[in-house]
């Protein structure tokens, strides 16, 4: 069977999808490794490499961060791969990284941004619900002397201002309420219960089309760490509440499709779309996430599966055509009120332009 993959294919998809040293971990645990063509064996071992090297600055950025949000008495819960890869992965470094994520509070933002500058981050940029910043970041390894930025962004709000889908309608303090403490490096620092932070890699898999092959591991490696912790029982209502059910079920199904992860059937079908979605959604997951196209391509087909992934259209057209007005106001800035009036005009196409962007990684 080896002998027929196309491996230049295989390297490719197994960077692209960001799963190399997964790949070689786990080659290596089952004793396999031996079977790969040597060069195909360098190529995963320089993947994996490459992001070992790459973690040694982010250690010591999270570190950094964490320890002085800490000090400053400012609570920083870490979400998806800074989070996932010290208390889930087997080590660290199989978790890639593009980029920090941390949720603090809004009521902290000044703080943060001057505590972020004082530790010398850069903002390129700052919005309602995330402000970002980069670091020239070092790489430790003598043979190599590049400076690699490394990027932050400290979310206040887990939602999104502009998309299609106005999924997920989380309540903040359920999220805050919904943490727990943890520690890294002798620094205490948040993470979301099970059950939210099943909810919240689900949604983030969906807001990124399902299109990469280790955040949909995440999801699987998450629920067989966590199972018996999460509120199976009670998910359906709260991702109704949500409005995040089709994300979560997508996400679901893909993790019990490629990883057999053991998900009850009744689970499913509180969270699943009508047939005919389902099973649209279903073909165009499966053809974006195991054969990534040309990025025009791609886009159009995003596009159809976050239209597909929307709980409720009714509410979405509404969106589309009548936002409020307070919204309106915010989003183009708008001073006078007679000016509201002449954005409604051209919204519905800006609106349609932000939706089909790809989102940040």
């Amino acid at each position: 069977m080896l002998g027929h993959l196309n491996w230049d294919e295989f390297i490719r998809l197994a960077s692209y999808h960001g799963v190399g040293g997964l790949l070689l971990y786990w080659l290596k645990r089952l004793g396999l490794e031996s079977n790969l063509p040597t060069d195909v064996y360098k190529d995963l071992y320089g993947i994996h490499e490459s992001f070992s090297n790459i973690w040694e600055d982010y250690h010591e950025i999270i570190k950094k961060i964490v320890g002085r949000f800490f000090e400053n008495k400012i609570d920083v819960i870490l979400l998806k791969g800074a989070q996932l890869a010290y208390t889930d992965y087997p080590h660290f470094s199989l978790r890639p990284m593009e980029d920090i994520d941390l949720l603090v509070k809004g009521s902290n933002k000044l703080r943060i941004i001057k505590l972020m500058l004082e530790m010398g981050f850069n903002l390129y940029h700052t919005g309602k619900t995330c402000d970002k910043f980069f670091f020239k970041g070092i790489s430790r390894r003598e043979k190599e002397n590049i400076h690699k930025p490394i990027f932050v962004e400290i979310h206040s709000n887990l939602q999104v201002p502009i998309r299609l889908n106005k999924s997920f309608s989380v309540d903040m303090d359920e999220f805050w309420n919904g943490s727990k403490m943890e520690y890294f490096d002798g620094f205490p620092f948040l993470k979301l219960i099970p059950t939210y932070n099943l909810i919240y890699l689900c949604a983030h898999l969906g807001e990124h089309y399902f299109s990469r092959l280790i955040w949909s591991y995440d999801i699987a490696l998450f629920i067989q760490r966590h199972r018996e912790e999460i509120d199976w029982e009670g998910l359906g209502d709260i991702c109704r509440r949500m409005r995040a059910r089709s994300p979560v079920y997508h996400s679901l199904s893909l993790s019990q499709e490629l990883f057999q992860t053991s998900i009850r059937e009744r689970v499913l079908k509180n969270l699943s779309p009508s047939w005919w979605r389902r099973k649209i959604g279903h073909f165009l997951i499966r053809k974006n996430l195991l054969f990534p196209e040309q990025p025009r391509v791609r886009r159009f087909s995003g596009f159809l599966i976050k239209v597909l992934s929307i709980d409720s259209w009714l509410e979405a057209i509404h969106w589309f055509f009548i936002p409020d007005r307070e919204w309106i106001k915010q989003q183009y800035s708008v001073k006078l009120p007679r000016e509201i009036y002449s954005h409604y005009l051209f919204h519905p196409i800006l609106y349609l332009i932000n939706a089909m962007r790809a989102p940040h990684r």
